[in-house]
Order: C-alpha cells, then sequence, then structure tokens
C-alpha cells in the first residue's frame, strides 16, 4: 500500500486526497460535497447556495454543482446584454447619422428647385412660348376624328 499522511482523505475506493480537496462521491446528488478535512475525515454538505461555492475553480465536482444550481451564468448574460445593448447603441447612432444626412441633403435640393422656378432672365419667358406652341399643337390635334382601325358594326 501507500503510505498516507496524516492530512490526507480516503475514498472507498483507495484514492487519496489532500486537505481542502472538495469531491462528491458516487450515488448522491451533484450538490452533495465532502470536503478533505484536517483530521483525515470527510465532511459533506449539500450545498443549496451559489454563494457557499466557488465556482470558478477548476474542480469538477464543483462545477457540476454549479451547473445545476446555474451558478456563474449569470455574467455570461450580464456580457452577453450588454454586448447587444452596445450594438443596438451603435445601430441607433449610424442611423441618427444618416437620417441627419438625408434631411440635410433633402433641404440643400429643396432649395436649388425653389430658385429655379423664380425666371429672373428672359429663358422664362421662352418656356412659356414654347409651352403655348405644344398647347396649341395639341388642342389642334383633338379636332381631327377618331379613326379605327376596326370600324364597329353598324347595329342596323
Amino acid at each position: 500500500m501507500f503510505r498516507v499522511i496524516n492530512s490526507d482523505c480516503v475514498d472507498l475506493s483507495g484514492n487519496k486526497y489532500p486537505f481542502g480537496e472538495i469531491t462528491r462521491f458516487q450515488n448522491i446528488s451533484k450538490c452533495e460535497l465532502c470536503i478533505c478535512g484536517t483530521d483525515s475525515e470527510w465532511i459533506c454538505d449539500h450545498y443549496v447556495s451559489c454563494k457557499s461555492l466557488d465556482c470558478k475553480s477548476s474542480n469538477s465536482a464543483v462545477g457540476e454543482c454549479c451547473a445545476e444550481m446555474h451558478c456563474g451564468g449569470i455574467t455570461k448574460f450580464m456580457i452577453l446584454g450588454f454586448g447587444i445593448f452596445a450594438i443596438i447603441l451603435y445601430i441607433a447612432f449610424i442611423l441618427i447619422i444618416m437620417l441627419i444626412f438625408s434631411i440635410l441633403h433633402w433641404r440643400k435640393t429643396s432649395k436649388k428647385a425653389d430658385n429655379s422656378d423664380t425666371p429672373d432672365t428672359n429663358l422664362g419667358e421662352e418656356t412659356k412660348k414654347q409651352n403655348l406652341e405644344l398647347d396649341e399643337d395639341i388642342s389642334e390635334s383633338n379636332k381631327e376624328p377618331v379613326r379605327y382601325l376596326f370600324a364597329p358594326k353598324d347595329p342596323n
């Protein structure tokens, strides 16, 4: 056999554990954890709170208990929530900037259109004359009778 140090604990299979080691024996719940005490005795307790466990430890028994009680997952959700919130803020910022630029562009183009409507040269009078000539051409074309490719049959 092997030499057991006074502060070591031995499980039913003969495995030794150092002082302060936390383990879970088979056939008990995941949060029924045992700690190796100073007198080489196992001190077992059923953990029902995340506060009494160090979920960041590398011990697999503690990790399983933390997973069963959903401990430590809060920080993951907080990071995920903060990331989503940051992305939403970023998208909102981009949309606000796009809205501002589109409003400024619309105001700039609407001012140009308003200024071009005012006739300040003879060009405006020439345009009016052309429009009158077009109106006369259209009214003359309406005087001609409508000719059908296929004439309707006479009902008589």
